[in-house]
């Protein structure tokens, strides 16, 4: 499944993070485990979808990792750091890759809400706390879709943070998964879909 796309990836990743700070991991061995094995474990909960964002992408992860994997998926990547933004850039023509395309500004931007649209998955890694993450991921949800959370520390407590923001946004969780990593690392994903929606 991990092919030499991801192999450059990760040298690109290494190579601009001397520069701007992308991830504090710097054994690509590591970045293998805790980044793409991580990444691509949300591959079974988005193998159907046509288009997915991901929020505060930051180097790209998840996002870059699932494009590899699922050429066809329409993939936006969405950070406030123009720094990371370029970076991304740069992967995406280093890789060649289509239909994948890089958002600069905040997520809770209106203006930048309506210009990327709506899609089947919105996902975010470890960027927000679940009940600041939520109403974030609402607006670019487009109608049967999927908010994808992974968290690794504190899942049950942002879980349990989040009820009333749940209620409030008209959200259910739908799916939990509890696993662990090649190196033993804990990881919940969470998948939330509007309640009417079931």
């Amino acid at each position: 499944m991990i092919n030499d796309l991801f192999f450059s990836y990760i040298d690109l990743l290494l190579k601009w993070n001397a520069k701007i700070n992308l991830t504090a991991i710097t054994d690509p061995a590591e970045i293998k485990i805790k980044h793409i094995e991580d990444a691509l474990h949300v591959l079974p909960y988005v193998k159907n979808a046509t288009s997915l964002i991901d929020l505060g992408t930051g180097g790209g992860i998840p996002g870059v990792p699932i494009k590899l994997s699922l050429p066809e998926l329409r993939v936006v990547l969405l950070d406030a750091t123009q720094k990371k933004t370029n970076f991304l850039q740069q992967v995406i023509l280093s890789l060649h890759l289509n239909n994948i395309s890089t958002a600069c500004g905040r997520a809770e931007d209106k203006n930048l809400q309506k210009q990327c649209g709506k899609f089947d998955i919105v996902i975010s890694r470890a960027t927000w706390a679940l009940k600041e993450y939520l109403p974030l991921a609402v607006p670019y949800l487009k109608e049967g879709g999927s908010i994808i959370a992974m968290k690794s520390a504190k899942a049950d407590e942002e879980l349990s943070d989040a009820k009333e923001v749940l209620k409030s946004l008209s959200l259910q969780l739908i799916h939990r998964e509890d696993y662990a990593l090649s190196n033993q690392d804990k990881r919940t994903l969470f998948v939330f879909a509007l309640a009417h929606e079931g």
